[in-house]
């Protein structure tokens, strides 16, 4: 398998555990603050940071693997590269909006459907590909 045949997809994972470990370090932060004091205030900031964490780890690796297959499957670099956009942009809209507002607020269902319609697009064209592969050989 040549390297160039991930390259797109590796870009979106990169981008991605970088986010991933900035909302890793928000959540520790969140938990020592709580622990220092136990307040209404802490409790909300670590259920916010918790959320975010946990959407995003619940969420991105079929993502991406579905990204790294398109890649792999010979999707247009093109198509790769808007999916990648379009899930990296999902997952900063719902980080920023549940780390200010929480799990119930607009921009965390923006980013949790965008992350959706990623991974059904990203699906569909890895099935059609394969559809195209096993009828035409």
């Amino acid at each position: 398998m040549a390297v160039s045949a991930v390259v797109d997809a590796a870009v979106y994972a990169g981008l991605l555990a970088l986010l991933y470990l900035v909302l890793s370090v928000r959540l520790v932060r969140a938990r020592v603050a709580h622990r220092a004091r136990r307040t209404a205030a802490t409790q909300a900031a670590l259920e916010r940071a918790d959320a975010a964490a946990t959407d995003f780890a619940g969420s991105v690796p079929l993502a991406l693997i579905v990204l790294a297959l398109c890649d792999l499957m010979a999707v247009s670099p093109y198509v790769v590269h808007v999916l990648g956009l379009g899930l990296l942009a999902a997952r900063l809209i719902h980080a920023v909006d549940v780390s200010r507002r929480g799990p119930a607020s607009t921009g965390a269902f923006a980013g949790i459907t965008l992350t959706w319609l990623v991974i059904l697009g990203a699906a569909a064209l890895l099935l059609l590909r394969c559809l195209q592969y096993l009828v035409i050989g």
